[in-house]
């Protein structure tokens, strides 16, 4: 004989199946909220790396431009008289004056922290320069009136532009020898090539690789 459920008798959950259920959702749910903030953290991470690799990028782009004009208009632009790599440079705040100890451009890669040159694109000499300061970044010196570049460099009261942030930049300057180099690897039809190359490098936001700048300068000729 068969017995039938009671007519008031209660069906449903009882309450440690729904403290189980609770239990699983709160876990769920910290699951998914620390994939989020953890998903977040890499995307401002990377795009504060991406702005960081734009912005060295742009500024070597910057200093090559400038760089190129080293020597331009002069009658014979030379080596350590109208370009001077200096070495333990630093800009006095107040006189915005820079010191520090000229190096002598050779054949090997010299390091230093500022370069100045000379040109002539306005009828008269004038000095400007790339300065990288020890706290890190690439300063661009604009150009000012001067008697030339190893004379004047540490007199000169410079106007700055910051074109790179505090990112630790690596300045070198090389004496090409007669082998001379290529601006943009551009054979000149009259075969003169340049005769000192000025490098630039800053490791990127990964720190695991670096973007380098090297820009022949073809207004110092090759010897």
């Amino acid at each position: 004989m068969m017995r039938r459920a009671a007519p008031n008798a209660q069906q449903g959950f009882s309450i440690v199946s729904l403290m189980v259920a609770a239990a699983l959702a709160m876990m769920i749910t910290i699951a998914m909220l620390s994939l989020y903030v953890s998903t977040t953290k890499i995307t401002k991470v990377s795009k504060a790396g991406a702005t960081q690799d734009g912005q060295i990028a742009s500024g070597f782009l910057v200093g090559q431009l400038n760089l190129q004009g080293a020597g331009y208009g002069l009658t014979t632009a030379a080596l350590n008289t109208d370009l001077v790599l200096v070495q333990g440079a630093t800009l006095d705040s107040a006189t915005k004056k820079l010191s520090g100890t000229a190096a002598n451009i050779i054949t090997t890669a010299v390091t230093g922290n500022a370069v100045i040159w000379g040109s002539n694109t306005s009828g008269s000499y004038q000095c400007a320069g790339l300065f990288t300061p020890s706290t890190g970044g690439l300063l661009l010196l604009t150009p000012a009136s001067c008697t030339n570049a190893s004379s004047a460099w540490n007199t000169v009261t410079w106007t700055t532009t910051s074109v790179i942030g505090s990112v630790a930049v690596t300045m070198t300057a090389t004496k090409t020898a007669a082998a001379g180099c290529q601006p943009f690897g551009i054979v000149d039809p009259n075969g003169v090539k340049g005769g000192a190359i000025v490098a630039l490098s800053a490791s990127n936001s990964s720190a695991s690789s670096s973007t380098t700048s090297s820009t022949c300068l073809a207004n110092f000729a090759a010897s």
